[in-house]
Formats: C-alpha cells, structure tokens, sequence
C-alpha cells in the first residue's frame, strides 16, 4: 500500500487510488502519517479532531473514525491499538517523503559529477506533487509541510549550484526566476539567480534582481542583505567596471592623440 502525502493527501492499493472523506478523516490519516510505526495517544488524536471543544462520547467518536479508516487500508490491522495509542503500520518506501527523502539523501551524499547529481536530485523532485499535506489545517501537520518544503528547496539549491558549475546558465534562468520568486528572502536562490544571469551575458538584470532582494529585506526585515548575496553583488560590479563599455573587444584607436586645448600651470614656459 502506498501513502501520498506531497500534495494532496491521498491512498493507492495496487496503483487504484483511495482518497480519504471528510475533514476529520484527512486529519486523522496524516497525524497518524507523521507519527508512523509510533503510538499516538488517544488524547492527542481527540485534541487534534476537536481543538476547540470536544464532542460528548469524544472517545467513541474517534473509535468511530478510526474504524472507518480501516475499512480504507489493505489490512484492517495495519493500523492498531497499543496501551500508548493507535499506531500506523508504514514500511520502508509506502510513504513518498519517505522516498523522497532516502533519494534526496542518496544523491546528495555520494560522489557525483554535477551532471549526475541534477539528474538524480530532479528524478527525486518528481514524487513532489503540491504542499506537503495540502487543505489539513492542524499546527503538527503544517510543521511537517515547512520541514519537507524546506528539505526541497536545500536539495534544489544545490542543484542549481551544480548547473552552474557546469555552464549550464541559461537553461535554468528562467525556473530559478520563477522559484526565486517565491521566496524573495532566501538569499541563496537570489544570488544563484544573480549569478546566473550574470554568466548569461545579463548583467543589468542580475543587479536589477539584487536591488529587489535589497527592497524586500529592508523593508521586511529591516536588514541588509547578507553576506552571501552582497558578495555576488559586488563581484558583477566589479566585472562591470573592467568590462569594455561597448560591451566588445578592446579597440586599439588608429590615430594620434587629440592636440591639447587646455593647458594649465606652465605659464612661464608658455
């Protein structure tokens, strides 16, 4: 049986799909996801069901939901009750952040050349389907969102690092544009952008990208950029400054120097 959690939540037994019903189910399967192979007490799950106020009978009711899942699993007993609480039963590879995450590792971990590492780290990219637990609103389930979001971004940072150190510029401007986007304050991406425009012969552009950067940390922060992104500021500056103003090769001037018009402090000699 196979778990989906990035994105909407969702259940396949032998590849037919199996969406769970109604909110509290929804609830119930991804605290349980989470917490997979471990114990969730009883009180925990109820507090979770109903934050607010709990139900009279609250126990029973969410014996009621849990009898219900069951009903949606490949064997009822793959989810049980311990003295600790209702436990999940998950393998290794039945939930996709677990396989998401044991590539994501594989890749990252290993000696690979940059070509290597872009094609194992976008294969791993590919089991990512929308917001990790997307439409569950519960604080332990958006944590986990933010861990997982957070995990994809690192592994993609360090894919467009390897892209870059491999020349190949051009071809990811426009999706690290899209991605940097998202997330104005993360500096890493800015300045992977900057430097990726910069080496496609888009200088103005990639300043301009570092002066929006610049706005949104003061405004938002009220900090300056860090030192990460002011140091590929400064770098494309500095190659601004010995590059040819035309943009060319170094023209040799085929003539004399001008006469002089002008010239100050040798009126004697004059």
């Amino acid at each position: 049986m196979q778990f989906e959690v990035l994105g909407p939540l969702g259940m396949r037994i032998d590849g037919r799909e199996i969406a769970p019903t109604g909110r509290l189910q929804r609830l119930l399967l991804g605290s349980l996801l989470v917490h997979r192979n471990r114990p969730v007490p009883s009180d925990v799950l109820i507090e979770l069901l109903w934050p607010a106020q709990p139900p009279d009978r609250a126990a029973a009711r969410l014996q009621l939901h849990i009898h219900r899942l069951r009903q949606l699993l490949d064997t009822p007993d793959r989810l049980s009750r311990t003295p600790q609480g209702y436990q999940l039963a998950v393998a290794g590879g039945d939930l996709d952040t677990d396989r998401l995450e044991a590539s994501l590792d594989a890749a990252m971990n290993a000696e690979h050349d940059p070509r290597t590492l872009t094609m194992q780290i976008r294969d791993a990219l590919k089991l990512w389907r929308g917001t990790p637990y997307d439409g569950i609103d519960a604080p332990e389930l958006e944590a986990e969102a933010r861990r997982l979001t957070e995990r994809k971004l690192a592994a993609m940072e360090a894919m467009y690092d390897a892209e870059i150190s491999r020349g190949n510029v051009a071809e990811i401007v426009a999706e690290l544009g899209d991605l940097a986007g998202q997330y104005p304050l993360r500096e890493r991406l800015q300045a992977q952008l900057m430097t990726a425009l910069a080496r496609s012969g888009r200088r103005a552009d990639a300043l301009e990208v570092y002066r929006g950067a610049r706005t949104s940390y003061v405004e938002e922060l009220g900090i300056e950029p860090g030192p990460e992104l002011r140091g590929v500021h400064q770098a494309i500056l500095a190659e601004d400054d010995a590059a040819p103003q035309d943009g060319g090769s170094v023209l040799t001037p085929a003539q004399l120097p001008l006469g002089v018009s002008a010239f100050h402090g040798r009126e004697r000699e004059l």
